[in-house]
């Protein structure tokens, strides 16, 4: 841990007056670790520390991580499981981005689910993904992917009608590079697409450090709706909608409660989450009206720089 982070310095903007609002140790696989979020009043972001380079993050995505795995991990859930899954496609983010198909990049890609639904629609994609077992797995579903790190990966300069950052953002370790280089990679007027958990939501605040969406310390920044469109367009990026996903409120209520409850990877317990799940589903509507929804997706315009 460096000076600037005992302090707890924000690593966007260098400030030192953060302030911890969460603390939380890894929800998903119960790795060892306590971290704390520290937010910044300057840049309205949070930021997990301590902060750990990539190397250290790596335990932390073990094989059974879910966006990195293919298809075959459906059959070891239940036929309401795969229902609600289903349902999520048919109106999740690859249903409803208002984006019209041309050639389209798809950042921190995972298992390819993403780009397998946009290519039936009619885009040209690419992904890329850090992840070498993930990247196998895109290959397997026979599209092109660059495997590594995106800030050092070799891309075509304005070459690409659409980028997409599908929960890629709050795992990336300088999300200004990142952006940066999405708008290096669009052709002018073209479109970045980037989705988020919403920090200021409503399951975020009543959940608190039992938010599923914390996913501390994978999640190494936070964002919310006014941080995020403030660093977009300090990017050079003109924001033309902010959708907030009623599909996605469901699960982070759901799997918030079981974190609550210590037991979301109790193996019994988990059979019961697509229950509850159902149970939460109409939740969605009002949270997404009220614009309090757990995800919000940001559809932007590259600006000239």
């Amino acid at each position: 841990m460096t000076d600037g982070e005992a302090r707890g310095q924000c690593p966007l903007c260098g400030t030192t007056k953060c302030l911890e609002v969460r603390e939380a140790s890894d929800p998903r696989f119960g790795l060892p670790g306590r971290f704390k979020v520290l937010w910044c009043p300057k840049c309205d972001i949070g930021s997990t520390h301590p902060r750990l380079t990539w190397t250290e993050l790596q335990r932390y995505y073990p094989d059974a991580y879910d966006p990195y795995r293919g298809h075959t991990w459906l059959s070891e859930i239940s036929r309401v499981h795969r229902f609600l899954i289903a349902a999520e496609d048919r109106f999740g983010a690859a249903a409803t981005d208002r984006v019209r198909p041309g050639t389209l990049l798809d950042v921190g890609c995972g298992n390819g689910a993403y780009m397998a639904e946009m290519a039936q629609r009619g885009f040209t994609v690419t992904g890329v993904e850090i992840s070498p077992l993930a990247s196998k797995v895109v290959m397997k579903r026979g599209f092109p992917v660059v495997s590594g790190d995106f800030l050092t990966a070799t891309l075509p300069r304005e070459a690409f009608d659409v980028v997409t950052m599908n929960h890629y953002l709050e795992h990336c370790l300088d999300p200004r590079a990142n952006l940066k280089k999405a708008h290096e990679l669009l052709k002018e007027g073209s479109h970045l697409i980037v989705g988020v958990p919403n920090f200021s939501s409503w399951p975020s605040r009543h959940f608190g450090s039992h938010w599923s969406d914390l996913e501390l310390p994978r999640h190494t920044f936070h964002f919310g709706q006014a941080g995020l469109v403030r660093l977009l367009e300090a990017c050079e990026f003109r924001i033309q909608n902010i959708r907030h996903v009623a599909t996605a409120d469901a699960g982070s209520i759901a799997t918030s409660l079981l974190v609550k409850s210590g037991k979301r990877t109790d193996t019994f317990v988990q059979r019961l989450y697509p229950f509850l799940h159902v149970v939460f589903y109409p939740l969605g509507i009002p949270l997404s009206l009220l614009r309090e929804s757990a995800w919000i997706r940001v559809l932007s315009e590259k600006t000239k720089a």
